[in-house]
Formats: structure tokens, C-alpha cells, sequence
């Protein structure tokens, strides 16, 4: 792919349909400590590391990743923008400088996961669900469509960048790192829920109940 950029497009989408294809949530239960240990294949786990670093090019199309277990996953300094991961599953993943912006998450799960420096700029995470998120350093959702989400139990230990975000009923009950101050950039907030320290200022508490 790096040598052969005429190849580009081709060897991209046959790693794209490789993961959607091996990259299915197993039969067997879970073991009785939980899902944590458990891990991508291999050969999927290296697929998406080829993706994630792929070279820069323009590319005609979008990368389609719907639909993939990937729990467990650990990617850095990946280039995941305008990938279409919706109804994919990220729990207990591992995700350190990450690219995001203007990815798909339409009703993907992040449980329990762990980022750093992760850039999720005007991404669409409506229906998503990040319960129990560890964010190392801030995270950037300005922009973002994050309707309906829950990040309930996340712990933001630098906050996060909300700047003209769409947090429509969205969770946020029982988080840490989140100031009034950061949830008032938000764009729209009618319905949201936050922990009683969030909810100090009146104007905020107006906006959540949409009388602004």
C-alpha cells in the first residue's frame, strides 16, 4: 500500500471486509471474572493497525467497519477519520493519540474504556454508550452529535472540550473532571443529566430544561 498507491483503495477495503467478517462477538460466555482479558484476533487486531496507519491519500470512499467486535482493541497514532464504526463494539479497548473526527459511532459501546488524547471532533455518537470511560488527558467532542449518549460513571481526569456539541439527553450522571463551565459551550443540552455539582448554575439548569 505504501509503495503501490494505485493499490491504495483496493487493499484498504479488503482489510476493512476482513475485519467486519472475523471480527464477531464469540459464542462461548464470558469467564466469570468478566470480559476484560478478552482480545481481538490477532490477524484482526494487525488489520486494524494497518488501517489505522495507512498513508495519506484522498479517498473516494468511506472505510466500513460497522458491526465489528472489536472489545479489547488497542490502537495508537491511528487515523480513524470518517471511518464508519456504527453498531460496533469498543469495550475495555485501549486507544492512545487516535483520530476519530468525523467518524460514525451510531450506537457503538465503549464500556469501560481507556483513552488518551483521543480526537472525537465532530463525530456522530448519537445512541452510543462510553459507561465507565477513563480519559487520561481531555478529550475533544466540540462538535460532535452525542444525543442520547451515556457516559455515565466516566471519569475525565482533564475534562472535556463540549464546545458546540449536541448533548440531547444525554448521561452524564455520576462523572468526574466536568466543570458547568465546559457544559455550558455545549450547543444543545434540552434533557441532559448531570451530577448535582454540575447543576450550580441556573442559566445551565434553564438550558437543560430547554427554556432558552
Amino acid at each position: 500500500m505504501k509503495d503501490s498507491p494505485k493499490d491504495h483503495d483496493t487493499i484498504v477495503k479488503v482489510l476493512a471486509a476482513f475485519v467486519r467478517q472475523f471480527a464477531v462477538e464469540p459464542t462461548d460466555p464470558p469467564e466469570p471474572s468478566g470480559t476484560g482479558s478478552r482480545r481481538p484476533a490477532a490477524d484482526v487486531q494487525a488489520a486494524l493497525n494497518i488501517i489505522g496507519h495507512r498513508p495519506t491519500r484522498n479517498e473516494d470512499f468511506e472505510i466500513d467497519l460497522r458491526h465489528s467486535y472489536l472489545h479489547g482493541c488497542e490502537l495508537t497514532n491511528c487515523n480513524f477519520a470518517k471511518v464508519d464504526f456504527s453498531g460496533s463494539t469498543l469495550d475495555n479497548s485501549f486507544l492512545t493519540a487516535v483520530d476519530f473526527s468525523q467518524a460514525n459511532f451510531f450506537k457503538a459501546s465503549f464500556f469501560n474504556s481507556s483513552w488518551d488524547r483521543v480526537n472525537m471532533r465532530s463525530t456522530f455518537l448519537n445512541d452510543a454508550h462510553f459507561r465507565e470511560l477513563f480519559a487520561y488527558s481531555r478529550i475533544d467532542l466540540s462538535h460532535a452529535q452525542a444525543a442520547f449518549t451515556d457516559w455515565s460513571g466516566s471519569q475525565f481526569s482533564m475534562g472535556l472540550n463540549l464546545k458546540d456539541a449536541y448533548l440531547r439527553e444525554a448521561v452524564f450522571s455520576e462523572c468526574s473532571g466536568l466543570s458547568p463551565a465546559m457544559v455550558m459551550e455545549a450547543e444543545d443540552l434540552k434533557g441532559a443529566s448531570f451530577s448535582d455539582s454540575i447543576l450550580s448554575d441556573q442559566r445551565l439548569t434553564e438550558r437543560i430544561a430547554g427554556n432558552d
